[in-house]
């Protein structure tokens, strides 16, 4: 994936939404991206994590205790609260098939903060509207 198809990507996500295209390289330049051949478990629900993750290409489900929860798609992202606290995961994610993933890990996400000031309000709002976002009473907060 180049970097330009990257930034195109994330242009498209709505927890991107009204970020610079400087914001959105900057963004692109600290993401590493996963290209999946076949399922993969992402986030084990009750491990501590400290990624963010975003689907880029395939489909993934969301499952507590072993059920399903969601099903999310290309666009969707997961994760976020594990780049401000590393708790436990309240469920797991895999990908169902093949799949292009992207993932910001904490530390490169405090890099970003201190490259790019205008960030940490921009995606403390994105992740706040996710949250609001989410309709299910038990949805986890710590996907």
């Amino acid at each position: 994936m180049s970097d330009q198809q990257l930034i195109d990507a994330l242009r498209g996500m709505q927890v991107f939404q009204g970020f610079e295209d400087r914001d959105l390289r900057a963004i692109a330049n600290r993401v590493e991206i996963r290209e999946l051949s076949e399922p993969v478990e992402l986030i084990s629900e009750g491990t501590e994590g400290d990624e963010f993750f975003l689907l880029i290409k395939g489909e993934a489900e969301v499952r507590k205790d072993g059920a399903p929860l969601a099903r999310l798609g290309p666009g969707s992202h997961f994760g976020e609260l594990a780049l401000l606290d590393p708790a436990p995961r309240a469920a797991s994610v895999s990908t169902l098939g093949p799949a292009t993933v992207g993932v910001l890990n904490q530390l490169r996400f405090k890099m970003l903060l201190d490259a790019v000031p205008p960030f940490a309000p921009r995606m403390l709002a994105a992740l706040a509207r996710g949250l609001r976002g989410r309709t299910e009473p038990d949805d986890s907060l710590a996907w």
